[in-house]
């Protein structure tokens, strides 16, 4: 009796699961989809096990256009659906995104994407900045909708003062992206153009970021990118000025000096 209740319990999770692979994707997303999410995906077609979707927002843009998406099955024994994905324009990715009861995973990706684009999913497009991203993302964990452990190989080509009238070209740059403690460190440095730059930024587990770029025009820079340069203040005895930033990702809750670190 106890063997034949094994087999129809087997029989009937074997029944739903099929029922949930081959389900109108827009169905489960409706079922499932937090009601405070800032996140929204929009125009979906297909099923849990391959289909597509429109675009997905957050933060008031859009993230991510015309993407696909095949299940990986395998990682289900791990209790995570794991999918490749493929994305288009603004910000193009093709990788393994997965998603477990308290995060989200990205592994194995490659990202094109306009600075641009990016500085906007995270809310702080107003910065007078763009150019072309391209690199690979070893693994990217995201948690409460905000990156919380990143290893990466970031290339910015043809960084731009968008503030300029023609844009001021600054050369391109390289973050290498890694965990430290609590906090995503980027270490920044110039691969060419007018300014040699090097320097840290830091994305911390509240959702506050910060960072200290050390800038110096090369001796044949244009005078519009030594005058950039002055806006920045005073020189330091090596003779680098230093870009400096701090604020809150959008939607993200400071934490209180002397509290303990939010918990995941």
């Amino acid at each position: 009796m106890s063997r034949r209740r094994g087999l129809i319990a087997l029989a009937l999770a074997a029944f739903v699961w099929t029922l949930l692979l081959h389900a109108p994707a827009a169905t489960l997303y409706g079922w499932f989809a937090s009601k405070n999410s800032t996140v929204q995906l929009l125009g979906i077609e297909g099923s849990l096990s391959e289909g597509s979707l429109a675009g997905v927002t957050g933060n008031g843009s859009t993230i991510l256009r015309d993407l696909h998406w095949q299940l990986q099955p395998w990682w289900l024994l791990l209790a995570r659906a794991s999918f490749h994905i493929e994305s288009g324009a603004p910000i193009a990715i093709r990788g393994s995104v997965g998603i477990s009861p308290f995060a989200r995973h990205v592994s194995n990706a490659h990202i094109s994407a306009s600075l641009k684009s990016l500085l906007g999913s995270a809310g702080i497009a107003y910065l007078p900045i763009d150019g072309l991203i391209d690199g690979d993302i070893d693994s990217l964990t995201i948690q409460h909708g905000f990156p919380s452990a990143a290893t990466a190989i970031l290339q910015l080509r043809g960084l731009n003062w968008s503030l300029a009238k023609p844009p001021m070209q600054l050369g391109d740059f390289r973050a290498d992206i890694r965990n430290d403690n609590d906090a995503i460190v980027a270490n920044i440095q110039s691969t060419s153009g007018p300014i040699e730059a090097q320097g840290l930024a830091h994305l911390n587990a509240d959702g506050s970021y910060d960072s200290d770029i050390r800038l110096k025009a090369k001796p044949d820079a244009d005078p519009s990118a030594q005058n950039l340069l002055h806006s920045l203040g005073q020189p330091d005895a090596q003779g680098y000025y230093h870009a400096r930033s701090h604020g809150q990702l959008a939607g993200a809750t400071p934490q209180k000096a002397g509290a303990p670190p939010a918990s995941h």
